[in-house]
């Protein structure tokens, strides 16, 4: 993905009834769609670090497993125009 988590960009801040330009930073972020045994599950819009956990985390919030041992296999797929993450469940 990126190294860096934010850039630069120019803006317009409105400050004591004043417009003014400046540049200000803003983070980075990309949509990564998580697949589960090679089902589309849901796509999600997150920094572009730590995707293994997050996905580990939000299946499990999800209800859909319990713990890490659940999950077969994880493969990161960044080659596709947006990145997924398939995760095979054990039986």
């Amino acid at each position: 993905m990126t190294d860096s988590l934010s850039s630069s960009r120019a803006i317009v801040k409105y400050n004591q009834h004043r417009f003014t330009e400046t540049t200000d930073k803003i983070v980075i972020e990309f949509p990564l769609t998580i697949y589960i045994n090679n089902e589309e599950f849901a796509t999600m819009v997150c920094s572009p670090q730590h995707f293994e956990e997050m996905v580990i985390g939000f299946l499990a919030s999800e209800g859909v497993i319990h713990f890490k041992k659940e999950i077969k296999e994880m493969t990161l797929d960044e080659d596709r125009a947006l990145p997924m993450y398939n995760c095979i469940l054990k039986k």
